[in-house]
C-alpha cells in the first residue's frame, strides 16, 4: 500500500490542538514501503514514552476493572484483594505464577518472552482479550502482569485500549503511559502495536463526520 506523509494533530488534556511529528495516514497515497511506515510509527510510540519515571503505583490502575503491574503486584495477594482483583493474567510464564494466592483469583499463565522478535500479539492477544472479557462479564477485575510491567503486559494493555475503547494508537499509548510512566521499551512490541493499529484502521483518530 502506498501512503502519504501528513502532519497529524492531537488534542491535549485541555482540548487544545497539539501538533505531533509527521505521521502516515492509512487513507493517503505516496511512495513508501509498509515496513518503513511501521518503523516511523514505532518511532512515534517511542517518543510518546520517552520520559521514563519510576514514580508509579504498583499495580497501576488503568481502568476501574483493569490493573497493570509487575512481579511485585503479582506477589501481593493482600493488596490485590483490597483492590478487588479477581483475575490474574500472567505473561511471564510459570516461573511468575504464584499459586499461594488462593481464592478468589482465577489465573491464566502465558509463556511470553521479552524479546524484540517474539510474536506476542500473534500468539497471545486473542487469549488475553477473551480472559479480560470473561472477567468483565463476571463483574471481576483483572491484573495483567509480567516481570516488570513494562513490555509484555503493557503491550497487551495498550492493545486492549485500542480494541475495546476504540482509541487510536497514540491516544492509547499516552493514556497507559500517564498511569504507568515506564512502558514499551521493547522495539519489536512497539512495531507489533503499530501493525495491530494498522490492521484495525486505528493509527490516527477517526475524523468526526462533517455536518452539512
Amino acid at each position: 500500500m502506498e501512503l502519504e506523509l501528513q502532519p497529524a494533530r492531537e488534542k491535549d488534556s485541555e482540548g487544545d490542538d497539539q501538533e505531533t511529528s509527521s505521521l502516515y495516514s492509512p487513507s493517503s497515497s505516496t511512495v513508501g514501503s509498509t515496513e518503513i511506515i511501521f518503523d516511523l510509527w514505532a518511532d512515534e510510540v517511542a517518543r510518546a514514552v520517552v520520559n521514563v519515571s519510576l514514580d508509579f503505583d504498583e499495580p497501576s490502575k488503568i481502568f476501574p476493572d483493569l490493573f497493570l503491574g509487575g512481579r511485585d503486584s503479582a506477589t501481593n495477594a493482600t493488596e490485590l484483594r483490597r483492590l478487588g482483583v479477581t483475575h490474574i493474567l500472567n505473561l511471564g510464564g510459570l516461573h511468575l505464577h504464584f499459586p499461594d494466592h488462593g481464592p478468589p483469583f482465577a489465573h491464566m499463565d502465558l509463556e511470553a518472552d521479552d524479546r524484540s522478535d517474539f510474536p506476542l500479539m500473534d500468539l497471545f492477544y486473542t487469549e488475553c482479550r477473551n480472559f479480560v472479557l470473561t472477567a468483565r462479564a463476571e463483574k471481576g477485575k483483572v491484573l495483567i502482569h509480567c516481570r516488570g510491567g513494562v513490555n509484555r503486559s503493557a503491550t497487551i494493555v495498550v492493545a486492549l485500549c485500542m480494541d475495546l475503547e476504540g482509541w487510536d494508537l497514540l491516544t492509547a499509548v499516552r493514556y497507559v503511559f500517564k498511569r504507568r510512566p515506564i512502558i514499551l521499551a521493547n522495539r519489536g512490541f512497539q512495531r507489533q502495536l503499530v501493525h495491530f493499529a494498522w490492521s484495525k484502521n486505528q493509527l490516527v483518530p477517526k475524523r468526526d463526520s462533517q455536518s452539512s
